[in-house]
């Protein structure tokens, strides 16, 4: 996914369009938690509450570091996506727009399609998200789709010279004069801190406790089975 806005520019939009819509609804995670985070406020579980949030923000540095790859920094890459068939564009562009679609019209899927559904199984209405927010939420897609393909198929005039916050040294190269008079290449990586949280070290802790989790939800299941 390095640099790939700007080896396939085309795709790399369809990518930030379908990580940004996760966070929108009806398919967005914020949606969710924003409904988890109530109940529990509710039912005043402040350590519940805390986990969540913790989640969360964990969930949020992730798609955010991504998003941040697919732009990334990179020298003269080569444009890719002249070899790709016009077959393999039609499927993804249907897919984004029966996303973008279902998104922009979740008030009105919400009102003729949800709230009937809920108000004949349970009685009662279950509208938790106001319609205005449904509203709003569906302007922030219209905005993302606008920022994010207004420019598609629209030539460069002119280029510039990247700016890295210094004395630029060979542009080609993203190399610029630090703070020491030396010479520093840009480079867009991740730190995964192999040495405390690698796999070798996180994978025993997981299979233990996942598997002490699932043997006592069976002994659970086995005596509520005895007890019935």
């Amino acid at each position: 996914m390095d640099l790939l806005f700007e080896r396939m520019p085309r795709l790399a939009r369809f990518m930030m369009l379908g990580i940004m819509c996760m966070f929108i609804a009806p398919f967005g995670m914020l949606v969710a938690k924003w409904a988890t985070l109530v109940s529990f406020v509710d039912m005043d579980q402040v350590a519940l509450v805390l986990i969540l949030a913790f989640g969360s923000a964990a969930t949020f540095m992730f798609w955010a570091k991504w998003m941040g790859k697919l732009a990334g920094i990179a020298g003269a890459p080569r444009n890719v996506e002249v070899t790709v068939r016009a077959s393999e564009w039609f499927s993804i562009l249907l897919m984004a727009v029966l996303l973008v679609a279902a998104c922009v019209l979740i008030p009105v899927l919400s009102a003729t399609l949800v709230e009937p559904y809920v108000m004949q199984v349970f009685g009662y209405p279950g509208q938790d998200v106001s319609t205005d927010n449904l509203w709003i939420s569906s302007i922030c897609v219209v905005v993302v789709v606008i920022a994010l393909f207004a420019g598609v198929g629209h030539s460069r005039k002119r280029k510039v010279d990247v700016y890295l916050s210094g004395v630029g040294r060979d542009n080609d190269a993203r190399s610029f004069q630090n703070s020491l008079s030396g010479q520093t290449v840009a480079t867009a990586r991740n730190w995964y801190m192999e040495d405390w949280f690698g796999e070798a070290r996180v994978a025993p802790v997981g299979v233990v406790c996942n598997s002490l989790i699932m043997a006592a939800a069976v002994v659970m299941a086995l005596f509520g089975m005895t007890l019935a």
